[in-house]
C-alpha cells in the first residue's frame, strides 16, 4: 500500500511539474509586454543620441518601429538621426549645399524629440557657415582666375590651403 501512495505522489507531482512547465511555454506576449520594449527602446535611442552614437540610436528606434510600425513618434526620431548621420559624410566630401539640403529636412520633421531639434539645428548652422564660406571662396577664386598680371591674392591662397 505504502508503493501504491508513494508511486501516485510521485506521478502527480510529476504530472504537476509538467503543466507548469507547459504553462511556462506558452506565455502570450502582452500588449504591456510591447509597450514596455517600444518605451525601452526610444528612450534608450535618446540617449544614444545625446552621446553621439548615431548608429546606435537608429537600432533602437528600428527596433521602436518594429513593435509599433506605424508610431509616429518612433518614425521622427529614427528620421532625425538619419538626417544627422547622412550630413555629416555630406560635408567632409565638400557637398555642402546636399548637406544643407539634407539637414534642412531633418530640423523640418514634425513630432521630433527637442533635443535632437536642438542638435539638428546647430548642423544645420555650422552646414550653413559652410555653405556661404563656399560661396565666398568661388567668388573670391573666380576673381583670381581673371587676374593676369601674377598678382594674387595671398588671402584667397590662404584661404583655399585652409580648406579642410
Amino acid at each position: 500500500m505504502k508503493k501504491l501512495i508513494r508511486s501516485v505522489s510521485l506521478v502527480g507531482t510529476f504530472g504537476l511539474l509538467v503543466l507548469g512547465l507547459v504553462a511556462c511555454g506558452n506565455k502570450k506576449v502582452t500588449s504591456s509586454d510591447t509597450s514596455s520594449g517600444y518605451r525601452n527602446s526610444i528612450s534608450e535611442g535618446l540617449d544614444a543620441f545625446a552621446e553621439n552614437k548615431m548608429s546606435k540610436a537608429i537600432t533602437y528606434f528600428d527596433n521602436a518601429l518594429t513593435q509599433k510600425p506605424k508610431d509616429t513618434k518612433a518614425k521622427a526620431y529614427r528620421d532625425q538621426a538619419q538626417a544627422y548621420i547622412d550630413t555629416n559624410p555630406q560635408l567632409k566630401a565638400g557637398e555642402v549645399q546636399k548637406a544643407v539640403t539634407t539637414i534642412t529636412s531633418g530640423v523640418n520633421i514634425k513630432n521630433g524629440a527637442k533635443n535632437l531639434d536642438t542638435k539638428l539645428a546647430k548642423l544645420k548652422t555650422t552646414a550653413k557657415a559652410d555653405l556661404a564660406e563656399y560661396k565666398q571662396l568661388d567668388k573670391n577664386v573666380t576673381a583670381q582666375l581673371k587676374v593676369t598680371d601674377g598678382n594674387y591674392s595671398s588671402d584667397v591662397l590662404k584661404q583655399c590651403k585652409n580648406i579642410d
